[in-house]
């Protein structure tokens, strides 16, 4: 009979205390994750938003080679020319910063990507002969990087999509 009336207090406290650790880990767990998603959302959106810059601009360059005869043409000297290379450039190189950390989070499609891209570009900018021969080579890398980058962000970020 004694027994009986310690188990109900003894039951409740254990309850409360067993809660309560219950609550604080997996809220602490839960801050944790959300801070984890927080940091990948900034990598993927700063690689997508330098990925695409880098793509525009090219696209917008590859405009002044599309008249036959116009490899031959020097554009560098075109304002609004030079500030494209400019701007691809410096977004290019942004990717080549954000990349190294990203590794901790992207796929191995995205890393492979944006190491191509990385690698070739280089061979691209030193073994052509023309900017529009370079714009060719260069292009589809962008766009194969950002494509394997948003494909790792969609299943990361959005995983019911």
């Amino acid at each position: 009979m004694e027994v009986n009336v310690w188990v109900a207090p003894i039951a409740a406290l254990v309850g409360t205390a067993l809660g309560a650790w219950l609550l604080d880990h997996f809220s602490g767990k839960r801050w944790l994750e959300q801070q984890q998603w927080a940091a990948r959302e900034k990598y993927y959106v700063d690689l997508l938003t330098r990925l695409t810059t880098v793509e525009m601009s090219l696209q917008q360059q590859s405009v002044y080679y599309e008249e036959p005869g116009s490899e031959y043409h020097d554009h560098s000297k075109d304002e609004k020319f030079a500030r494209l290379s400019k701007s691809a450039y410096e977004a290019l190189q942004a990717v080549e910063e954000i990349a190294g950390p990203a590794r901790l989070f992207l796929s191995q499609d995205a890393i492979d990507a944006l190491q191509e891209l990385v690698r070739e570009d280089w061979h691209a900018a030193y073994a052509t002969v023309h900017p529009g021969e370079y714009i060719d080579k260069a292009l589809p890398l962008v766009q194969r990087a950002a494509a394997a980058v948003l494909t790792a962000a969609q299943a990361q970020l959005n995983p019911r999509r």
